[in-house]
C-alpha cells in the first residue's frame, strides 16, 4: 500500500500538538478511501458511516491528501511505468493530481505532474499550492526522463512552475507558505570526480533555482526550523569509542532569508537525530559524550544538545547511551532513555531531575508510566519493570504463549528433518557422498507495547506468537496471555475498553474483567491500520479489502464491514470547517 505524505519539519516528534474537539458548528467527521481498483474516492460519514459523496478517478490514483481546512481533497497517480533499478522509475506517462471540492469531491481538475514521482509530497500550510519531486530515468538519451521539482496552483488546476534539477535529489521540503523550495544533493564520486554535497533554493513562483549552496562533510536530511526561519543537516561524522578515531559530529545551520550557510556547531559523538519539541518550538538531539580510552568509556556520561532559531547549546549531561527522549503526562519533565540508563530533565528549562540510574539491560522500546513511577523495558520477548523511586527492577517477565512457542519449535525441527532427509535421500541416489540443504529458523519475536492511560495495564504484543500479553503496571506480573494476532492496541476509556485491530478482525478487552470478545471478524478487510478520533469517540480500522467503523463509547461496530475494491489510502477529517 503506498502512502501520501506531507512534511514541513522533517525530524522525530518529541511532544505531538493537542488537537481540540470538533466546535459544534462544524461539518460531521467523515474517512475519504481512495479505492484503487475501482478507481474511486468516497466518503464516508462518520459516525454511522453511510456513503456521502463519491467521486470517478482516472489513471491509477495511489495516494489521497487533504488540505488543513478539508476545502480541497487531492489524489495522486504516479503514473505507468516500470521500476529500472538504480536508473530509476522508468515511467510511461507523467504522474498526476486530480483535484478535488472538499465537500463535493467535485472533480476541479486534473494536472500533469514529473516523471517518477517520489512519495513526499508537500502541500502549503494554506492548501493552495502542492510541490512534488520526479526522479526522473537515466537511460539511454531518447529514454532518458528529467528530474524535475513541479509545483501546482491547486485554484487554478495548472502548474506553476517547471523546475529541472541537475543533480538527484537526495532529500527535498517546501516552506509552508508553498513559495521556496529546497533541494539536497549528497556529495558522489562518478567517473573519479568527487562532487560536494549541495542545497539548491528553489523559487516556486518562478520556476528558478535562487541560489546553489555548497555544504561540506556528508551532512543528513535538511530539517526546517518551527518558525520557517533557519534549516539544519546533520553530519553524523564517523563515531568512534577510540578517542584517537572518533570524529564528532557537525550541524550545519543555514538561513532562510539569506540563503547562506550561518555556521557550523558540534553535534557530539554519534548523534542520534534532530527531535522536534512543539511545546518548546526548538529542537532536541542527543549524543554520546567524549570517548575515553579504558572502562570509563562504557560509563561516560550523554549529551542534549537544544536548536533554537540559530543558536546551539552547550551541552547538557544526561545518563550514558542516550536513545530516545519521552515527555511526562503532564508536560512537566523530560525522560531521556538510554541503552544502559534512564535520566530526567524539568521541562521547560531542562535542569537535572535527581542523578541518572544504571541498568545492566537496555530494551528495544521503553516508556514510562503515566504517573511517572514506573520505566518499561521491552527487548524481544523479555519485558522488564523498573521502580523509578528507586531505580530497582522489580520483575521481568517474558511475553507470549510458551505453548506456541514450543510448538513452533518443533515444527522448525520436523522441517529441518524432512530437509536432512530428503537431500541425503537425493545424493544417495546420484551417487554423491555429501549432501546441502537449507535449514529453516525460528523468527526472532518483535514486540511493542501499548501503555493503559490510567497504567494499570500494559499490553505487549509479540509477532512470533502472534498473542498479547496482558502486564500489571505497578507490578510487572502478567496478568493473561491472549491469543489474538493484532497489530494495533486502541484503548478506549469512554468504553473500558482496549480495542486489538488484527488483520482478520477485531476483539475488545474488558478493561475490569479482561475477557475478550469478538467485535467483527472480516478476514477480507486485511486490516493494517487503525486510528482514534482525537474526541476519542470513534474508532477506524482499515486494510486494502476495506474499512470499518467502531464506536468508541461502547466498543460495538458502527454498521457492517465497508469492503471495498483495494483501499490505497484512506485520509481522516475529523470535522475540520469546510
Amino acid at each position: 500500500m503506498i502512502r501520501g505524505r506531507t512534511a514541513f519539519v522533517v525530524a522525530g516528534i518529541l511532544v505531538g500538538s493537542m488537537v481540540s474537539r470538533p466546535a459544534a458548528q462544524n461539518p460531521p467527521s467523515r474517512v475519504l478511501v481512495l479505492d484503487q481498483q475501482a478507481r474511486t474516492v468516497t466518503a464516508l460519514s462518520l459516525p454511522g458511516g453511510s456513503v456521502a459523496q463519491t467521486a470517478t478517478l482516472q489513471g491509477t490514483p495511489t495516494a489521497l491528501l487533504m488540505s488543513a481546512d478539508g476545502q480541497r481533497v487531492l489524489v495522486l497517480d504516479r503514473g505507468e511505468g516500470r521500476d529500472a533499478g538504480d536508473d530509476g522509475f522508468q515511467a510511461k506517462t507523467r504522474s498526476a493530481v486530480t483535484i478535488l471540492d472538499g465537500a463535493t469531491l467535485a472533480v476541479k481538475g486534473r494536472v500533469e505532474l514529473a516523471w517518477g514521482l517520489e512519495p513526499l509530497s508537500m502541500l502549503s500550510a494554506a492548501g493552495d499550492r502542492l510541490s512534488v519531486v520526479g526522479q526522473g530515468y537515466r537511460g539511454k538519451p531518447a529514454e532518458s526522463q528529467p528530474r524535475e521539482f513541479v509545483t501546482v496552483d491547486l485554484a487554478g488546476a495548472k502548474v506553476l512552475s517547471r523546475i529541472e534539477l541537475p543533480r538527484p535529489a537526495t532529500a527535498f521540503l517546501a516552506a509552508p507558505d508553498g513559495r521556496t523550495g529546497v533541494v539536497l544533493s549528497a556529495s558522489e564520486k562518478r567517473k573519479g570526480v568527487l562532487s560536494p554535497a549541495e542545497l539548491r533554493f528553489l523559487d516556486l513562483t518562478t520556476g528558478s533555482v535562487a541560489a546553489t549552496v555548497p555544504l561540506e562533510g556528508d551532512p543528513g536530511n535538511p530539517v526546517l526550523s518551527p518558525d520557517a526561519q533557519f534549516l539544519y543537516l546533520l553530519d553524523r561524522g564517523k563515531p568512534s569509542d577510540n578517542p584517537d578515531k572518533n570524529v564528532n559530529g557537525r550541524l550545519h545551520v543555514v538561513s532562510m532569508s539569506t540563503r547562506a550557510v550561518q555556521g557550523g556547531s558540534d553535534a557530539g559523538s554519534k548523534p542520534r537525530g534532530l527531535v522536534l519539541d512543539e511545546r518548546g518550538q526548538r529542537l532536541l538531539m542527543l549524543s554520546d559524550g567524549v570517548p575515553a580510552k579504558g572502562p570509563a568509556n562504557r560509563d561516560r556520561a550523554g549529551e542534549l544538545r537544544v536548536i533554537t532559531g540559530g543558536t546551539v547549546s552547550a551541552p547538557i549531561p544526561v545518563g550514558t547511551g542516550p536513545e530516545s527522549l519521552e515527555t511526562s503526562a503532564d508536560g512537566k519533565t523530560l525522560y531521556v532513555h538510554g541503552s544502559y540508563s534512564f535520566s530526567k530533565l524539568t521541562l521547560p528549562d531542562l535542569k537535572p531531575a535527581g542523578s541518572p540510574y544504571t541498568f545492566k539491560t537496555f530494551g528495544e522500546e521503553m516508556r514510562v508510566s503515566p504517573d511517572g513511577s514506573r520505566l518499561y523495558q521491552l527487548w524481544t520477548e523479555y519485558f522488564k519493570t523498573y521502580d523509578l523511586a528507586t531505580g530497582t527492577r522489580l520483575l521481568e517477565v517474558r511475553t507470549g504463549k510458551m505453548s506456541t512457542k514450543m510448538f513452533q519449535a518443533l515444527d522448525v525441527g520436523l522441517k529441518n528433518e524432512t530437509a536432512r532427509l530428503n537431500a541425503e535421500t537425493q545424493a544417495r541416489r546420484n551417487g554423491q557422498s555429501s549432501y546441502v540443504y537449507a535449514e529453516a529458523s525460528l523468527a526472532e519475536p518483535r514486540g511493542t507495547m501499548v501503555v493503559r492511560p490510567d497504567g494499570k495495564v500494559v499490553y505487549t504484543l509479540n509477532s512470533q506468537t502472534t498473542d498479547v500479553t496482558l502486564i500489571d503496571g505497578v507490578t510487572g506480573a502478567v496478568i493473561q496471555k491472549v491469543d489474538v494476532a493484532a497489530f494495533r492496541v486502541l484503548c478506549m476509556p469512554g468504553a473500558s475498553t482496549a480495542l486489538l485491530a488484527a488483520p482478520g478482525g477485531v476483539s475488545a478487552l474488558d478493561f475490569a474483567t479482561h475477557q475478550k470478545s469478538d467485535v467483527l471478524s472480516a478476514a477480507a478487510g486485511r486490516f493494517d491500520r487503525a486510528e482514534l478520533s482525537p474526541d476519542g469517540r470513534t474508532a477506524l480500522i482499515s486494510g486494502p479489502g476495506g474499512v470499518m467503523i467502531v464506536d468508541a463509547t461502547s466498543g460495538r461496530p458502527v454498521g457492517t464491514f465497508k469492503p471495498f475494491g483495494v483501499v490505497a489510502d484512506i485520509a481522516m477529517d475529523w470535522g475540520t470547517a469546510r
